[in-house]
């Protein structure tokens, strides 16, 4: 092979290179601006041949699963979770999804789908032999959200020790939703004004005042 022949060869390769990259961006823009959107477009358009030439499979399912928790589509969010739970995901992919529809049932307050879960993640880790700190969060989770446990302000508190303070503006919101709910509403109005304390972004610091001004009615 000429020299001249190897150097078209490597202009054709590096065209080909960008080229792709420049339609998988165009692609991703294109669903990412009609993600979460009731008129079927994104399901036309992830199931399309060129979305499934361009993307991994994983990436396409997540999509999806993340679509329908925009939706707040539960039925369809419960049957995209077990399709991903069902198929061979690497540690990083799995941990993911556990993680994303975990959350999704939390914000729904449905504690037998949320431990479900939970459930599926301790037997992962268990099988996996992955360190079981992995369990921590969604334990506490657990607690907080769905069992107003007053137990778990212990935990809280110890996490509290060696928390950044963005860390500490979220523990801190939990310590006052679990205070509030059993019934300990001055101790719940202080750790609203250590959220205040922790918390960087002005317009967030607005809200917890407002919720603050409002005896943590929106709590």
């Amino acid at each position: 092979m000429g020299k001249e022949s190897g150097i078209i060869i490597a202009v054709i390769a590096l065209g080909i290179y960008f080229g792709r990259n420049i339609m998988i961006n165009k692609l991703s823009q294109k669903l990412m601006s009609v993600i979460g959107k009731k008129d079927g477009e994104f399901l036309k358009l992830i199931n399309s041949f060129l979305v499934k030439m361009s993307f991994q499979p994983f990436n396409r399912d997540y999509m999806t699963l993340n679509h329908y928790i925009m939706l707040d589509d539960t039925k369809n969010v419960e049957d995209q979770f077990n399709y991903l739970d069902a198929h061979k995901l690497n540690k990083n992919q799995t941990l993911n999804v556990y993680q994303k529809v975990f959350t999704y049932y939390i914000k729904k307050n449905n504690s037998v789908k949320a431990k479900d879960v939970y459930k599926r993640l301790c037997d992962y880790v268990d099988e996996k032999k992955l360190d079981v700190s992995i369990k921590d969060g969604y334990e506490k989770d657990i607690k907080v959200y769905l069992e107003k446990d007053i137990k778990v302000l212990t935990t809280l508190d110890t996490l509290l020790e060696n928390a950044n303070d963005d860390a500490k503006a979220l523990l801190y919101l939990e310590k006052a939703y679990v205070l509030k709910y059993n019934k300990r509403l001055e101790e719940a109005k202080e750790c609203v004004e250590k959220v205040i304390e922790y918390t960087k972004n002005p317009s967030q610091k607005q809200v917890m005042q407002d919720l603050l001004n409002n005896n943590l009615k929106a709590l």
